[in-house]
């Protein structure tokens, strides 16, 4: 991967990140998908292969930087899975050593970013890692203390992450995050963006003839659509036109379809289960309000992208959720599973169009100015040349 920087030359850079079967979508949203890529999935996992077995394949005639997305190896106890991992680190370092790059930058504060800190050891590469939320908040490494001490660059997604991180907030029931002592100056946080294409030109249209509140989300535990579903339940005797849709598949989705049916609202609600990415930002492009209703979210990607469409936004305190939205301004915070303050909330919205197309224009305005791609790529780049140079980051 070749970036274009400021002193005219290229800084080379090889990107190291888990891949799953969505491994495409996952290049994408980082903005790779240009680059040649080595991609090492879980079916070499269910194949019984190893992870050095599957790079030695990929990697060996490789000259070209290249991104390396990796998942969790195969584990064998005791030794021999200390053997398969070096000689997987072994055979990375060759590969990067061909590559001869400026910097390594690790995705996930997991498998990938211990290989990088191992190339480094081995080679002197400075290695960034961009913490996306699961590897703090899910199952930490064991590894992290290690990580944040030996990275150049640490880069949660959002300001829940870092409070995360530092240990400035811990919610309730999560793993604790290994205690990590670290030079704060490394830490910066670089947010997921949004592509310049996909951000409206004018807010989406709102007047009195009609009312859809609107999320898009997979229906998991986490995503908390049945408090959704029973704040919409408490206002719509209020507001006889307004419907409900929810977008996205998932294995929650006969359970929804159940609450749904019980609450007697089935003719005012859809679940359009999974749907193609190419219809989905048409459809967010005729809700009225969006409303993001999960309890935890390293970013909350799903949320920018309404955004970027111009609707009204009411989100959760979680996530980059509280980072985009300032409460009055383009969108409404409450706690996740407080049913009432959604509630009032949709009322507040559902109710006046002139406060949802203010909010919708506001939200144009915090996509392209501090969200869209070129504003995100721009600052990593300044940032992974001084990393490159072993200067200081600029904020």
């Amino acid at each position: 991967m070749r970036w274009r920087i400021a002193r005219g030359h290229e800084l080379s850079i090889v990107s190291l990140a888990p891949c799953d079967d969505g491994g495409d979508a996952y290049l994408g949203e980082f903005g790779l998908t240009n680059v040649p890529t080595l991609q090492v999935t879980r079916q070499h996992e269910s194949d019984g292969q190893l992870l050095h077995d599957v790079v030695e394949t990929l990697v060996g005639g490789a000259r070209e930087p290249a991104h390396i997305t990796m998942t969790q190896a195969v584990r064998s106890k005791g030794m021999r899975q200390g053997l398969h991992e070096w000689v997987a680190s072994k055979k990375v370092t060759a590969f990067v050593r061909r590559q001869n790059p400026d910097v390594l930058e690790a995705h996930w504060a997991t498998q990938a970013a211990s290989m990088a800190m191992k190339v480094k050891h081995m080679l002197g590469v400075p290695f960034t890692v961009t913490m996306h939320g699961g590897d703090l908040y899910r199952a930490p490494s064991p590894s992290l203390p290690k990580i944040v001490l030996n990275g150049d660059a640490i880069f949660p997604v959002s300001q829940f992450l870092v409070d995360l991180l530092t240990k400035a907030k811990q919610p309730e029931g999560l793993p604790a995050v290994p205690d990590n002592q670290f030079d704060r100056s490394k830490l910066r946080i670089r947010a997921n963006s949004i592509d310049e294409e996909l951000i409206a030109d004018a807010p989406a249209d709102q007047h009195d003839g009609v009312m859809l509140v609107g999320n898009v989300g997979r229906l998991a535990p986490e995503k908390c659509h049945a408090d959704l579903i029973d704040a919409f339940a408490n206002v719509k005797d209020e507001f006889p036109i307004a419907r409900l849709q929810i977008i996205g598949g998932g294995p929650l989705e006969d359970d929804l379809r159940n609450h749904v049916k019980q609450l007697g609202i089935e003719g005012r609600v859809e679940l359009t289960g999974a749907m193609p990415t190419a219809q989905v930002v048409p459809m967010v492009r005729k809700m009225n309000v969006y409303v993001q209703s999960a309890d935890l979210e390293g970013f909350g990607l799903a949320t920018l992208e309404a955004a970027g469409q111009g609707l009204p936004v009411i989100a959760t305190r979680t996530g980059a959720h509280t980072d985009i939205i300032e409460p009055g301004t383009n969108g409404l915070l409450y706690d996740a599973h407080d049913v009432n303050a959604l509630t009032q909330h949709l009322r507040t919205l559902m109710s006046d169009a002139d406060l949802r197309r203010q909010m919708g224009k506001a939200n144009l305005q915090v996509a392209r100015e501090r969200y869209a791609s070129e504003v995100i790529w721009a600052r990593t780049e300044r940032w992974t040349e001084a990393i490159a140079a072993h200067e200081p980051m600029p904020q």
